[in-house]
């Protein structure tokens, strides 16, 4: 199994944001400059009766400067926060290595502009896998997509966040994406847990997504991803390529 990461992908996409940054600050910047020296030099006389109407174009060419540099430092921040790599989908990778032959690919560390982030794909013969990889412990209890956990005294207590429901939300938009590129490939979906079961009790009723230990990945999907092979390698290739953004 190939256990892949987008670095050029990302790279491209720190770089395109990082630009764009600069165009939309530089415009910014022109913006309230020229607001404040014709606030200091003001072409119409301040007796005039439209000055007040100046003054506040001035006002309002500064503040939509003011808006711009906001904007742009915000998308600097969002592509130095570009994570590098997930080392959960790391381990993941590192085990199904052993496990998967040369059909499949994981591509881990999942960032694309309409899709957002995804744990890890796994691209093989039954379509395309999304994996939502978490490192959990305790008692866990999901049924639908509802998950609870045991806290302290026993009582039941809401989890922080919803797995399932994220990983339902990175099905639909990958699916969204192929069809988009004319792509026939199924998607399928998976919570995965990296702990064994001496760290982390699972207990699944009805489940929306399959969760799963990692190392009973393939057990627990061998009747829904794994049952059979779906699309060609010509189609799992393409699938590749679309998702390493080459």
């Amino acid at each position: 199994m190939r256990n892949l990461n987008p670095k050029r992908s990302r790279t491209r996409r720190q770089l395109r944001l990082t630009t764009i940054a600069f165009v939309i600050a530089a415009f910014g910047v022109f913006a309230c400059t020229i607001s404040l020296i014709l606030s200091a030099i003001p072409l119409v006389n301040i007796q005039s009766s439209s000055y007040s109407l100046y003054s506040l174009v001035l006002y309002a060419v500064l503040g939509f400067g003011t808006l711009l540099i906001v904007v742009a430092i915000a998308l600097a921040f969002r592509a130095l926060l570009l994570r590098p790599e997930n080392d959960l989908a790391l381990i993941a990778g590192q085990f199904l290595t052993q496990q998967l032959d040369e059909r499949y690919t994981l591509i881990r560390n999942y960032n694309r502009p309409g899709v957002g982030y995804i744990d890890a794909v796994l691209v093989g013969p039954p379509g395309a896998l999304v994996l939502r990889i978490l490192d959990a412990q305790g008692d866990l209890y999901n049924d639908d997509v509802n998950w609870v956990k045991r806290g302290r005294g026993g009582r039941f207590e809401t989890v922080n966040i919803n797995p399932t429901r994220e990983a339902l939300a990175d099905i639909r938009k990958l699916r969204e994406h192929f069809q988009k590129n004319r792509l026939e490939v199924p998607v399928y979906g998976a919570v995965v847990f990296n702990r064994s079961e001496r760290d982390l009790r699972l207990n699944v009723q009805n489940p929306a997504v399959p969760p799963t230990h990692l190392h009973r990945l393939l057990d627990t999907l061998k009747t829904d991803y794994f049952a059979k092979d779906r699309i060609d390698a010509a189609h799992a290739q393409a699938a590749v390529t679309l998702l390493m953004g080459e």
